[in-house]
């Protein structure tokens, strides 16, 4: 369990670029579905900069087998049509990568009930995490790794028109493709994130 878990709000700029590793070409962003599942990380789109994002690309071209993956062999490129706020988590264990579908840091929720983002009456049993960010209007980032990569998740309530541009689409065909176009430099991606985000406020959170 976490023991403190600090907070922060920011914006992703509008006319940022994100990118989403995908198993379909391309997205229609009015045909989003919200299925109210008690699953905390569903009814989200995942997106982070172009370096993170290749690493979850995945072609079984018969170079390796991994039957639990689905394809997903293109790399979307997103930009930002206007300002999007979101909740910034520092919580270091999600960069442990491998926390349960259903793990939600106990001193987080506090903190987010605290300031009215979750209803008081929020049980991580019974309700979605991000379903209920999503109403308030807010994206979640968080840690991806333990190498400190930041990822992006968007709640399907703000994966809309308004707020999205899908830009173009990249096909990745085989693994060994795959395998070298995730050789980048992590740091230099998260100097890059900072520059697509407004610099971190506690006016209501802390």
């Amino acid at each position: 369990m976490c023991e403190t878990c600090t907070i922060k709000g920011s914006f992703l700029k509008k006319n940022s670029i994100v990118y989403h590793a995908a198993g379909t070409e391309k997205y229609d962003f009015s045909k989003f579905y919200i299925n109210y599942t008690v699953e905390h990380w569903k009814n989200s789109f995942y997106c982070s900069l172009e370096g993170l994002a290749k690493s979850y690309l995945f072609v079984n071209d018969g170079a390796i087998k991994c039957s639990s993956n689905e394809e997903k062999p293109f790399l979307h490129k997103i930009e930002v049509k206007r300002d999007i706020e979101f909740l910034i988590s520092y919580c270091s264990e999600f960069k442990k990568g491998s926390v349960s579908k259903q793990y939600l840091p106990e001193n987080m929720v506090a903190i987010l009930k605290k300031h009215d983002i979750l209803p008081s009456a929020f049980d991580k049993t019974k309700y979605s995490f991000m379903a209920e960010l999503g109403k308030k209007g807010y994206a979640f980032r968080c840690y991806h790794d333990t190498d400190g990569n930041w990822e992006l998740i968007i709640p399907y309530h703000l994966m809309k028109a308004d707020n999205f541009k899908f830009v173009s689409c990249q096909k990745f065909s085989s693994f060994s493709e795959v395998n070298a176009a995730q050789k980048e430099d992590a740091a230099s991606n998260n100097l890059e994130m900072s520059k697509i985000f407004t610099a971190p406020f506690d006016t209501r959170l802390y």
